[in-house]
């Protein structure tokens, strides 16, 4: 079944199919507006790579509603119709990942292995992690990395990656090591490795201005 199969439907006119094709099709009724609605949602390509982003991670209607400032409504009309997702394996998920714009791809892929988390990040919004999870979440990813990289063949390129990944996941394993032993000293490393980011950082009390 295409996730958009009740939109197909709702195109050809097919009554007595799907009920909720049938109650969009009638003249008048609430589905018919909300359908509406979410048609001129998905005419803006931007719009529409956000909410299907959403709509991969999850299901929770209204904690999208409240990141995406789009009524909960229009967004479990949108679902149903275009991109029905309720219920899809992680396989066929990640199926709907084969799109030709990268931008979509790659926001989609964030989405659906990070989760919403990582949707209300990129809108600017507050999102909490602690430095011991950070930490290992980036040695995961990197040590995966390095993995990866290794695997692909020995061409130039790959091969330089692999380096890459395996010295900074040595690195963070060594920062993981000292963040859970030594406290102090791993917040001085941290310090510094954010100077050489941020010139004009003078201390941790900074992050919370």
């Amino acid at each position: 079944m295409y996730v958009n199969a009740r939109e197909l439907l709702v195109k050809s006119k097919t009554l007595g199919v799907d009920p909720f094709v049938d109650q969009v099709l009638i003249e008048g009724s609430v589905e018919e507006a909300l359908y509406a609605k979410v048609q001129a949602l998905r005419k803006s390509a931007f719009k529409r790579m956000y909410i299907e982003a959403c709509l991969l991670a999850s299901q929770d209607f209204e904690r999208v509603s409240t990141m995406l400032e789009i009524d909960a409504d229009v967004l479990a009309m949108y679902c149903v119709m275009f991109y029905d997702t309720a219920g899809l394996d992680k396989l066929s998920k990640m199926e709907l990942l084969d799109v030709q714009d990268s931008a979509e791809r790659s926001l989609k892929t964030w989405a659906l292995h990070q989760g919403l988390d990582f949707i209300a990040w990129r809108l600017g919004m507050k999102t909490e992690i602690s430095p011991i999870q950070g930490l290992q979440e980036l040695f995961a990813d990197s040590r995966y990395k390095a993995k990866e990289a290794c695997f692909s063949g020995n061409a130039t390129e790959e091969s330089k990656a692999a380096a890459t990944w395996t010295k900074l996941s040595m690195d963070l394993a060594r920062l993981l090591k000292a963040y859970t032993s030594d406290g102090n000293q791993a917040k001085k490393d941290l310090q510094l490795a954010l100077e050489e980011v941020i010139p004009s950082f003078s201390g941790f009390s900074d992050l919370n201005n």
